[in-house]
This record gives structure tokens, C-alpha cells and sequence, in this order.
């Protein structure tokens, strides 16, 4: 009897071990900018591999970033963008990425991966989306224009347009406006861009504004913004949108914001971050992706599956004297006190 109850224990004990092993959970955690990857392209992966992701959203950079540091970070991937990499790059807070599984970075246009000055060889990174600020026009109302910032000296618009709430972008492209890098680290050159939108440009703005401008361009209450052209088009109603709106890249050059796939050196289960990663750099999730956002794709071979037409193309964007948004280091503090001159400034 005995015996036989022996047996009976080690098989309850042998079965409720192999379940253990079966059933083990695999669940990974994303830390994600708010509403910056659609429901669908989870659930499907969640249905294609059986791995849950966790999503936790950070409306700003300096937001993610505070959270990392804390003890109770447990992100396995994280989405920041390209001046923030290379912050977390030299603290070590991220780990090297294993090419060997990640098949589908060959889908990437090689020309634009050598543009990436954050990570050379994108050895910690791989992109996710880029996009960059404009001219947003309504050719409704302005038919004469030219590519170029000296749009906002027009005193003929005034009133009728909006420049973006954020420090960085409109002195970055009053600092190439006036022939300077948009990543500036000189006092000198950043208050010469202050001084430049003070006189020339603010002038003739309703308001700075980073939340409301697509709705206030789709109302008609702006005819020129500047900002994301996905934030305007998203408002813009009707088939033929692209008769009445032109999206315009200055031929003096702007800012490119570049959000990229990290895996944090503290990942509880890098291998599954792995998998995420090359799912999302699989060309039809790819093309869902930049289709849901509006944004100019990564991959040549993407071009074909998407079915939103977008205002311009990456190429265009170097062509026209671009550049990656940088970390300015200490020198952030400068740019703090122009802002802050900015506002003040009547």
C-alpha cells in the first residue's frame, strides 16, 4: 500500500512539475510613448507567438526617463527618442542588441541607417518611427509661398499662424534659419536665434502651441502651422485632402525626431524583447504602423503595403538640411533661458 501511495506522490509531483515547465509565462513589459502603438499590432503578436506585452505609456522623454532611474523599472523594451539614446547608452542602462535575432533589420534602408549619429551601427538601437516638424499650409488661403521659414516674418499672415509650444524646435529652426546647427551648444548663437523670433517671428503668431494647432488648422482659425503634418492631417476630413494643404520642409533645414527600440540592460526577459522587436520590424506590422501615424517609412520594400499617402519623404528631409534632434548637454540651460525670454517678450 504503501509503495503504491509512493508512486502516486512522485506522479503528482512529476506532473505538477512538467506543468510548471509548460505553463511557464512569457510576458514581457513595454514602456511606450501614450497612443504611439496601435491595440491591434499587440493583440496579433499576442496570437502569433503567445507572449503578452504590458504596456505602460510616458507622454515626454524627461517622464520616461525619471522612471527608468527608479528601483521599480522593470521595462524589458522602451521607445525613446534618438538624443535620449545616447544618454542611456553612456550611463549603461541599455544592453547590446543580438542581430542574430533580429532577422528583419535587413528591411531597412541602409542610407538612412548611416545618417544615425546617436548609435553608429546601431549597435543598442533600432528605429521605430521618425518624423519631423514643418510648415503646415492651407493653400486655401495662402496660394503664394515659399519653402522657408521666413514664412512666420509675413505681417500679411499675422495672426493666422502658429509656431509649436517647444523650446528646442523653434530655436532649433531659427538656429538654421540664421545658418547655424539646430543642435547648438554656443550662447552666442542661441540668443541670436532668441532675439531673431522675438523680433521677426512672434510678432506675427496667434500663440505657440504644441496641443491644439491640428484642430485650429483643420477649423480654419490658422491657415500656416507649424508642427507634425500626421497631427494636422489626422483632423483634416474628406478623400481629397492634398488639393486644399501642402506640407512644406524649408529649405533651411529643421529637426528629425527619430523614437527608437531599446532593450534595457536590466530586462527580465530580453530574448522575448527580442521577439517584439523583430516582429515590429516586420514589413506589413511596419507599413500598419507608419500607416496609423502618417509617417514616411523605414523600409523601401514597405512602400507597397501602405495605403496612406504621406506629405514627404525621409530623402527629402536630408536633402533639405535636417538633422537629428541631439542632447545638448548643459547647454539645454541655455536654450531654458531664451524660452524663457521668449514667453516674457511682448
Amino acid at each position: 500500500m504503501k509503495s503504491k501511495l509512493m508512486l502516486v506522490a512522485m506522479a503528482m509531483i512529476f506532473a505538477l512539475s512538467s506543468c510548471g515547465g509548460s505553463g511557464e509565462k512569457r510576458e514581457i513589459n513595454l514602456f511606450n510613448w501614450t497612443y504611439f502603438i496601435p491595440d491591434q499590432v499587440l493583440t496579433d503578436f499576442r496570437r502569433e507567438t503567445g507572449i503578452r506585452v504590458h504596456l505602460d505609456t510616458y507622454d515626454s522623454n524627461d517622464t520616461m526617463y525619471a522612471k527608468l532611474l527608479t528601483q521599480s523599472a522593470n521595462y524589458d523594451v522602451v521607445v525613446p527618442s534618438g538624443d535620449y539614446v545616447s544618454m542611456m547608452i553612456a550611463q549603461g542602462m541599455l544592453q547590446p542588441l543580438d542581430k542574430s535575432l533580429l532577422p528583419n533589420f535587413a528591411n531597412f534602408n541602409a542610407d538612412i541607417l548611416s545618417y544615425i549619429d546617436f548609435d553608429p551601427g546601431n549597435v543598442y538601437s533600432v528605429p521605430y518611427a521618425l518624423g519631423a516638424t514643418g510648415i503646415n499650409v492651407n493653400t486655401n488661403m495662402v496660394q503664394e509661398y515659399e519653402s522657408s521659414w521666413r514664412m512666420f516674418e509675413r505681417s500679411d499672415l499675422a495672426r493666422r499662424m502658429t509656431l509649436m509650444n517647444d523650446s528646442r524646435d523653434v530655436l532649433g529652426v531659427a538656429l538654421k534659419y540664421l545658418g547655424y546647427s539646430a543642435n547648438s551648444t554656443n550662447p552666442t548663437e542661441i540668443q541670436e536665434a532668441r532675439d531673431w523670433v522675438i523680433a521677426n517671428w512672434k510678432p506675427n503668431v496667434l500663440k505657440f502651441d504644441a496641443e491644439m494647432f491640428g484642430k485650429d488648422f483643420a477649423s480654419r482659425n490658422t491657415w500656416v502651422a507649424h508642427g507634425f503634418p500626421e497631427v494636422v492631417l489626422k483632423e483634416l476630413e474628406g478623400d481629397n485632402i492634398f488639393e486644399h494643404y501642402a506640407f512644406l520642409l524649408p529649405k533651411e533645414g529643421g529637426l528629425i525626431y527619430l523614437d527608437n527600440m531599446v532593450i534595457m540592460a536590466n530586462a527580465p526577459n530580453p530574448e522575448l524583447a527580442h521577439e517584439l522587436i523583430n516582429y515590429i520590424l516586420r514589413l506589413d506590422v511596419h507599413a500598419f504602423i507608419m500607416d496609423e501615424f502618417w509617417y514616411p517609412t523605414l523600409m523601401p520594400d514597405a512602400e507597397s503595403l501602405r495605403t496612406v499617402t504621406v506629405p514627404y519623404s525621409i530623402e527629402g528631409l536630408f536633402t533639405n538640411n535636417y538633422e537629428f534632434r541631439a542632447n545638448v548637454g548643459d547647454a539645454v540651460s541655455y536654450y531654458n533661458d531664451a524660452w524663457n525670454a521668449i514667453m516674457r517678450s511682448n
